[in-house]
């Protein structure tokens, strides 16, 4: 068959005009990565710097607190998390572990603590956490509840420092530090890294605007008034705490940060188990911050500042970032092999060095908020920032896949459901030392 004369130069027009179409809006997503991320990372510096809270103890006489434990298949970990629990400085508690229909030994364990009278031990079938965890609310008697993941132990100090904020009759609920205890490879010592430096900086200024998006299932409190005006966990959504903690917000309760009530938990030490970790977490923060979209119409920070930050920056930003990254690599690869042919980028084009420049500004603000978060750390050290490039090469690309595979999730209906990594058994507290 004979071809129209002049179809090859229309199809050549075509394909230059998309590339450069694709070219053009390949730089405008690398402008647009770079400003949010430049923005962002300048305001949580200033804010954080600016929350210097500080808060003594102040109650007169210590009032009663129960310890909630939720369990499902945890016969490896749970006595350390109770008896964690006991050696507590504080006077005036109860412990509740809520079997949630255990196939293993997890009874077995609890039931080692029989004669304390402290511990109590529910068993129910297999409902889920926030089944388990309403179950103890309804039951106790205290005013105030402590909400811990049966692999978390915690300092002896730290109910003592939760506790504190409840003075103020505000507050309703407070924010605990996860630290990673089983620092036993490169994996568990990035997402140290990435606990330290999320917490110091991320979660210390949010509770400056009582913006805070989670009190953590790991060490959290809660005023029991404040969960029953809400109506408690609920199983709208994979991330319990995250929903809760939002609703007592809106509620019109402050949820606040003490950086000293600190828990030690067993992170994921295989990618695989990092990756479903963080699937069920995006997916859980996802549904919670569409379930409370309405708060963005509200005049509270969670609505104006942390709901729209957590879509923007928790989906959005993971999307665009690799596609600026991938601009950035092509233009260091023109640069030495001199195989960039288009305008942006040629071997001899002055804007090349711009966008190098320019790139380098986010990674800049990135590592001086890594800085300001572990050197003000007693319990952190300082080499630690030398997994820096590792985090930002190997391990946020990780964390963006998860949120990648999040979206495709909720996009085709595909959700998870609460399960029990296979535990270590390790002694968290001993371990956080280590780099």
């Amino acid at each position: 068959m004979p071809v129209r004369e002049g179809a090859y130069p229309i199809f050549d027009r075509i394909t230059f005009s998309a590339a450069v179409t694709a070219k053009d809006a390949i730089v405008v997503i690398f402008w647009i990565v770079l400003c949010i991320g430049v923005v962002r990372s300048v305001a949580i510096i200033l804010m954080a710097s600016a929350n210097r809270r500080k808060k003594t103890i102040e109650f007169d006489n210590d009032p009663k607190v129960a310890v909630i434990i939720p369990a499902y298949n945890e016969q490896d970990v749970i006595a350390k998390c109770i008896e964690s629990v006991r050696a507590c400085t504080y006077g005036n508690l109860e412990i509740i572990v809520v079997d949630d229909g255990s196939t293993d030994n997890t009874v077995a364990e609890v039931l080692k603590f029989k004669e304390r009278n402290e511990v109590h031990l529910i068993s129910q079938p297999n409902q889920g956490k926030w089944s388990a965890l309403n179950r103890a609310i309804m039951m106790v008697d205290a005013e105030y509840v402590v909400c811990i993941d049966a692999d978390t132990q915690i300092r002896q100090d730290a109910i003592d420092h939760l506790v504190k904020h409840f003075d103020d009759p505000t507050v309703g609920a407070v924010a605990g530090k996860i630290m990673v205890g089983n620092r036993v490879n490169l994996l568990t010592r990035l997402q140290a890294y990435e606990y330290a430096t999320s917490q110091n900086i991320d979660r210390r200024a949010f509770d400056l605007i009582n913006g805070i998006l989670v009190v953590p299932g790991a060490i959290g409190a809660w005023r029991v008034e404040a969960l029953e005006k809400v109506g408690m966990f609920c199983s709208e959504t994979l991330t319990e705490d995250t929903d809760l903690t939002i609703q007592v917000n809106r509620a019109g309760y402050k949820v606040v940060y003490e950086k000293l009530a600190r828990g030690y938990t067993e992170a994921p030490e295989r990618v695989g188990q990092l990756l479903n970790q963080r699937l069920r977490w995006s997916l859980g923060m996802f549904q919670s911050a569409w379930k409370h979209k309405a708060a963005m119409r509200e005049t509270r920070s969670i609505g104006l500042v942390s709901i729209p930050d957590m879509f923007v920056f928790g989906y959005l930003f993971p999307l665009l970032a690799p596609i600026a990254d991938l601009f950035i690599a092509v233009l260091v690869y023109s640069h030495f092999s001199g195989s960039w042919t288009g305008d942006v980028g040629s071997p001899h084009d002055p804007s090349q060095t711009k966008f190098l420049w320019a790139y380098l500004t986010l990674p800049a603000l990135e590592f001086l908020i890594a800085f300001f978060a572990i050197s003000t750390d007693r319990e952190e050290s300082n080499w630690s920032l030398l997994l820096f490039p590792l985090q930002r090469v190997v391990y946020r690309p990780l964390l963006y896949f998860s949120v990648m595979r999040a979206i495709l999730r909720a996009l085709t209906g595909r959700l998870a459901n609460w399960s029990s990594l296979k535990r270590q058994g390790r002694d968290y507290q001993l371990a956080t030392h280590n780099l």
